[in-house]
């Protein structure tokens, strides 16, 4: 037994060549922690950013220069060199990129008998959970360590209920079978109180957002509903009413201006999610943010995104945050509600990132909206669940 008492879409389409990173597969070096795994990956995802935009910024350039009637030669053929070295620097990323997820998914592949085993853990725990009262914060598979992971609320232990007490309990009860013990703070969702921002035109996903009487969050992505265009966040986010206790800002409710009108919003097992009615004057625009004028569209989204999947956040406070899938159908517990959600292999996001969008990382497929974190892990409620609970979502 492994207990442990501290705490989609690929680039193949881009490049069919698959290398395993030696950072990732050298036999000689120990396997990186989590944490150690996705600062590697966010590295790389930096880079590719980094150059993406600037390959933005020369084409235009370089289109510039071929219309100018006083552009040399030596301008122009400087400008070409250095589009070159920037799409070098795409590929060798991208290629790393493809490697490190091919990896990923062999690693977070589970042997089917395995995980029927750990389903039926999962279920008895959530039994336990009432039955024993024990203060789980979220109950569901590690794929990444092929185990029951089981976190619990470090805030709820008692002197006589202590982490030995529930790890010799959680012992018994579930035998030999692999298995995460986690002592961790209850989870909060991602909003927060203290921004500074600006105001976006287009509005896109990834931007931050105020209701009225609210803490800041992010802007999940523009839809449209019924055939109304708008923007999804997170229903924690909004106030349903009249008058002005359902407006919405961007970026702020005192700096900013109104964006819209809550319409719907959805606070139970089935989402965390709100509808927007898009009221300013700004163009939406069904894209996620990627840098100041630079924005990916989305053109598909997953129902229910697989493990092991490399995935981005893009929120309002932390910005791009990559990420693995660790569990697609984990159990959350918040607020007295419990939550269908997908978690991550690690904590990466931030207060104000509530309603960011979850997708792929080329940002082109949407997976879902984000919830919040516990410190072990961060939450988001997946697409199928989003578009199930609002009826007549549309991307």
């Amino acid at each position: 037994m492994t207990t442990k008492t501290t705490k989609t879409v690929l680039f193949a389409a881009l490049l069919s060549a698959i290398i395993i990173p030696a950072s990732v597969m050298a036999l000689d070096q120990k396997p990186l922690t989590p944490e150690a795994e996705i600062s590697m990956i966010q590295a790389h995802v930096d880079e590719l950013y980094s150059a993406t935009t600037q390959l933005a910024d020369k084409q235009t350039e370089l289109d510039n220069l071929n219309k100018s009637e006083t552009a040399s030669v030596q301008e122009i053929n400087t400008t070409k060199e250095q589009i070159a070295e920037l799409e070098k620097i795409i590929d060798n990323k991208t290629t790393i990129l493809v490697g490190i997820q091919e990896d990923l998914y062999e690693r977070h592949t589970i042997e089917p008998a395995l995980k029927a085993q750990l389903d039926e853990a999962e279920e008895r725990a959530k039994i336990l959970r009432t039955e024993l009262d024990i203060p789980f914060v979220a109950i569901g598979t590690s794929s990444a360590e092929k185990a029951l992971n089981l976190r619990i609320d470090v805030n709820a232990l008692t002197t006589e209920k202590d982490e030995d007490y529930y790890t010799a309990l959680l012992e018994k009860e579930f035998g030999d079978l692999p298995m995460l013990i986690s002592f961790v703070e209850m989870g909060t969702e991602d909003s927060c109180t203290s921004y500074s921002g600006q105001n976006c035109d287009p509005i896109v996903g990834g931007i931050q957002m105020e209701a009225v009487g609210h803490g800041y969050c992010t802007i999940g992505i523009p839809v449209t509903r019924d055939s109304v265009e708008g923007y999804i966040t997170s229903g924690h986010c909004v106030t349903l009413g009249s008058g002005t206790t359902d407006d919405v800002y961007q970026h702020t409710e005192t700096a900013g201006t109104k964006v819209g009108d809550a319409t719907v919003r959805i606070y139970d097992a089935d989402c965390d999610c709100a509808f927007i009615d898009h009221s300013g004057s700004e163009d939406t625009q069904e894209k996620i943010w990627y840098s100041s004028n630079y924005y990916i569209s989305v053109t598909s989204y997953v129902d229910r995104v697989a493990d092991g999947t490399l995935v981005i956040m893009t929120g309002a406070t932390s910005g791009p945050k990559s990420a693995v899938i660790d569990d697609g159908t984990d159990t959350w517990y918040f607020n007295s509600i419990t939550w269908d959600v997908a978690s991550t292999t690690t904590d990466v996001t931030s207060r104000g990132d509530s309603g960011a969008p979850w997708t792929s990382l080329a940002k082109s497929t949407f997976y879902g909206m984000h919830k919040g974190s516990d410190g072990s892990a961060s939450y988001f409620i997946p697409w199928e669940n989003i578009a199930d609970a609002t009826n007549g979502l549309d991307l």
